[in-house]
């Protein structure tokens, strides 16, 4: 998976908020996205899930087939607040990202099982979503990720809310996943940049061009 920026900058109105950006993203791999409040890394990231349309530049994405695209092709994104259904099982919610690519309803239960194993939450899968931690809520919400298959997370702000604890035991599962998939995470927190592959200044690039 590879994603080339080339002089992207994103507006709202007359107010630049990012860019000029001239980077390329490689993976199996975790990047971040790094910068203070207002830096532009939350909108960048939502740039690169095609939710926020650039207003000059070009965004070129080769998911490894050779092929490029003028976005993510495929892509499960996991914000701040984790959006799990409150009422339902732990693993009820992470059976919808396997029913969301198409899966039967065995195969998308023996699916979500396995991924939280993967999340460490097997303990979990039957209490409702609203008794569970907020370190249990952001990886209930990477495992759902995962159950979609997909070949790019992108994470805003995973570890906000969460203690020094959580944070570190996320980072570690994060550091499994990335062997093989592509996670791209907006973040100030030096305990995820720590567990990056690279960290991105969102604020330094743009205001200047910097291939990678």
């Amino acid at each position: 998976m590879r994603i080339r920026l080339s002089e992207v900058t994103v507006a709202f109105g007359d107010v630049v908020a990012v860019g000029p950006i001239t980077t390329t993203i490689d993976g199996p791999a975790i990047v971040a996205l790094a910068g203070p409040s207002g830096s532009g890394k939350t909108t960048l990231l939502g740039a690169l899930a095609g939710a926020v349309p650039l207003a000059s530049g070009a965004m070129v994405v080769d998911a490894g087939t050779g092929v490029e695209h003028p976005r993510l092709p495929s892509f499960s994104w996991v914000s701040q607040a984790a959006n799990a259904l409150p009422d339902r099982s732990a693993l009820d919610n992470v059976m919808l990202g396997a029913l969301g690519r198409g899966a039967g309803l065995a195969d998308a239960v023996a699916d979500a099982e396995n991924r939280l194993v993967v999340m460490g939450l097997e303990h979990r899968r039957v209490q409702a979503a609203r008794t569970l931690s907020g370190g249990e809520l952001q990886r209930l919400a990477f495992a759902r990720a995962l159950a979609a298959e997909r070949p790019v997370i992108l994470a805003d702000e995973p570890t906000a809310s969460l203690d020094e604890a959580n944070t570190r035991m996320l980072c570690a599962r994060l550091r499994d996943l990335a062997r093989d998939r592509l996670i791209v995470v907006a973040t100030h927190d030096p305990i995820v940049m720590e567990a990056c592959d690279r960290v991105i200044d969102v604020r330094a690039l743009s205001h200047r061009s910097d291939a990678a």
